[in-house]
């Protein structure tokens, strides 16, 4: 995290160019509007050219960990009026909008790859929010169809997907206690499901449980588990689980490294340390950048994305990484949030802001200000 306050008059935030095409950017504030400038060029990943900045209005709180693919952002916005979830696909090139019809089942996870969207939904949810018979959805990108479904059972807590397989994650409960939890490979050709055993990470306290979050990816799935969120890696031929020391709040596969938003020890420690970058093939931090909210890698790219301590301000710092070495590289883009619609209680407006990028498209979902934030070539 970083301070920064911003002044109700300010007009320009900081931007310093050294050299090569950097980012340059202005965040402008009159009277309460938020305006974007641009100068030189933003080294945006595939974007070379000098980038525009829109908000699309999602009239609805965005939830869990969106998705940039296809052409498209596809993101679950919660309705808190109707008790509605839709999943929607924000058009890359227009921000057009789009509602992926799922009739009565609330969208909770989605993933993307083998040429599908994937979304996990509860068809039953009981007022408890146990669900009995979750399932995975396919979603073919180019009509936002529904055009194949396979039930997997009791709570799924994750999705991730790889260039051979869709993974699930999943929990139940009895009587109110967790009970072991479990990974499931889904073969995208037949739907067939392979249940893989977590029970290797027992503790004496509980059975192990539960997933918190999946990516997949050289060869292994990398999940988020335990109540201190440590990083496991399971070999899918062996079923072999190794639990690595990383702990942390997300996890992302792409770019030759596992990237994971968190701490190298257990809690009680400094809640954050930074974005670890780690080798998937020794498991070993090989480096430690800076202290994000949320994080993507993928497409070319890692970019991370950080929000004001100081509740005075709305400002993201949106900060672009070397693959090689987990460090800032060029000049960070900064971006106002809108102004906000809802109160969570306290919660800072960082809260679930979270960053997608996909050809040459960088995303924010802020999920107080029902917004997403394009940022794309001129």
């Amino acid at each position: 995290m970083f301070s920064l306050r911003v002044h109700r008059r300010i007009t320009v935030c900081a931007l310093v160019v050294l050299g090569g095409a950097s980012t340059a950017l202005m965040v402008l504030r009159d009277g309460g509007d938020t305006k974007l400038s641009t100068s030189l060029e933003a080294d945006l990943g595939q974007i070379r050219a000098r980038p525009t900045i829109s908000r699309i209005d999602l009239s609805g709180i965005p939830v869990r960990r969106p998705l940039a693919a296809y052409g498209a952002l596809w993101t679950i916005v919660e309705d808190r009026a109707s008790g509605s979830r839709p999943l929607y696909r924000v058009d890359a090139h227009t921000g057009a909008i789009s509602r992926v019809p799922f009739g009565r089942v609330k969208p909770q996870y989605l993933t993307a790859g083998l040429g599908a969207i994937w979304v996990a939904g509860c068809p039953h949810e009981e007022p408890t929010t146990n669900c009995s018979d979750g399932t995975v959805y396919r979603v073919d990108p180019a009509t936002a169809r529904i055009t194949d479904r396979v039930e997997v059972g009791s709570n799924i807590t994750s999705l991730a997907a790889d260039d051979t397989a869709v993974w699930v994650g999943k929990w139940t409960y009895v009587n109110n206690v967790p009970q072991p939890g479990s990974l499931l490979r889904l073969d995208p050709q037949t739907l067939a499901l392979r249940r893989y055993s977590l029970r290797a990470l027992r503790t004496k306290r509980r059975p192990p449980c539960c997933i918190r979050m999946l990516a997949a990816g050289q060869g292994a799935v990398w999940v988020l588990f335990g109540d201190d969120s440590r990083l496991v890696r399971l070999d899918p031929k062996t079923g072999v689980l190794a639990q690595l020391d990383a702990y942390g709040s997300e996890v992302s596969m792409g770019e030759g490294a596992v990237w994971v938003e968190g701490r190298t020890t257990r809690l009680p420690s400094p809640a954050v340390e930074g974005t670890l970058r780690i080798d998937p093939a020794s498991g070993q931090v090989l480096s430690i950048g800076p202290v994000a909210a949320s994080i993507t890698a993928g497409n070319g790219v890692v970019w991370v994305a950080e929000t004001s301590r100081d509740t005075n301000d709305r400002i993201l710092k949106l900060t672009r990484l070397d693959p090689a070495t987990g460090q800032q590289t060029g000049q960070p883009i900064w971006v106002e949030a809108g102004p906000p619609r809802i109160d969570f209680a306290g919660l800072p407006f960082g809260w679930r802001v979270q960053v997608a990028h996909a050809s040459g498209v960088l995303w924010i979902t802020v999920p107080d200000s029902y917004e997403a934030i394009r940022i794309t070539a001129a």
